[in-house]
């Protein structure tokens, strides 16, 4: 929406401002560390007298100027807060997981989209040895099974070899060379393998089975997921009908119900969230965006919706008292 959007630039420009004083190098002066140093080291000597009351003897009760002339001066002290009388219109993120619809199909496909990573793949350790010909591959690998060390092997002939430790499929780039490591079985006779761009005489040494995700592991975690994001996407639809069915001359009231939207009225709170017996008012509390937008807003006027921590909300302003 557009107060979406201009929250979103004001916060990136925001941003911008501080990187760029960053980047410049700005600090504060030395004269301000001084001044910090000489305000947290500064000591003082007191001397404290007391006057009991006592010395004042007997005081005479006030006239009724004196006290006309004390009200005058501390009856702005008496003055009872400023009220509002608001409605809120709450997007509550429980109403709406209760609405979003999540099939057991659409559980199964986005286990099945994360399986790969969710579980541990195979993986191997081998000793692979680049050949510059199908012939010397041959004689390195005949030299291995024969019982030959595979670096002794690779030194004797100058050739360069590969010591691969628990690596997945993936970590073997060579197409080739990976499915003979990972189809062979551990300690299984060298073998000579056409690669990519040369020839390489493959051993695997040992196989760290993989761990495969059971469904029943994550159905329920990934359930509660899709519904937060199903929910949220109720939300927004639910918000953008409310804003419509605002600007098409609905009031507060009826664009809230058609957008399946809840209201709540509250008849009176002052500006620290307390209502007239001076309780704090349990929907606002915990709730400062709230609370704030409610007395910068103009009676008779509403707020944009905000975050919440159970949702979205925005606050109408009825009256002011």
């Amino acid at each position: 929406t557009g107060p979406e959007f201009e929250r979103v630039i004001r916060a990136d420009l925001t941003s911008s401002l501080i990187m760029e004083s960053l980047a410049a190098g700005v600090r504060a002066p030395p004269s301000f560390g001084a001044i910090g140093v000489a305000i947290a080291s500064e000591n003082r000597t007191v001397t404290v007298a007391q006057a009991p009351i006592s010395l004042a003897g007997n005081v005479a009760p006030p006239t009724a100027a004196q006290l006309q002339t004390f009200y005058d001066q501390i009856k702005d002290r008496l003055q009872l807060p400023e009220f509002r009388q608001v409605t809120l219109v709450l997007a509550r993120k429980a109403d709406f997981t209760q609405r979003a619809n999540v099939t057991d199909q659409q559980v199964q496909d986005e286990f099945d989209r994360r399986a790969p990573s969710l579980g541990t793949p195979e993986k191997r350790s081998s000793v692979r040895i680049v050949a510059q010909s199908q012939a010397q591959a041959n004689d390195v690998a005949s030299r291995i099974n024969a019982g030959q060390a595979p670096d002794a092997v690779a030194q004797a002939l100058h050739l360069q070899v590969i010591h691969g430790t628990d690596e997945a499929r993936a970590a073997v780039t060579d197409a080739p060379v990976a499915a003979a490591v990972f189809s062979q079985a551990p300690n299984a006779p060298a073998r000579a393998v056409q690669g990519q761009l040369s020839w390489v005489v493959v051993k695997t040494l040992s196989v760290t089975p993989g761990v495969t995700p059971q469904f029943s592991a994550y159905k329920d975690q990934i359930r509660t997921e899709l519904q937060t994001v199903a929910s949220g996407d109720l939300i927004d639809t639910a918000i953008s009908n409310f804003e419509e069915a605002r600007a098409g001359g609905s009031t507060m009231a009826q664009a809230a119900q058609s957008a399946g939207l809840a209201t709540v009225s509250v008849p009176a709170v002052e500006a620290q969230g307390h209502d007239t017996h001076g309780q704090p008012v349990p929907v606002l509390s915990g709730s400062p965006e709230l609370l704030r937008a409610a007395f910068q807003t103009a009676e008779g006027e509403a707020s944009d919706f905000m975050q919440v921590t159970d949702g979205e909300a925005l606050v109408a302003v009825d009256h002011i008292t």
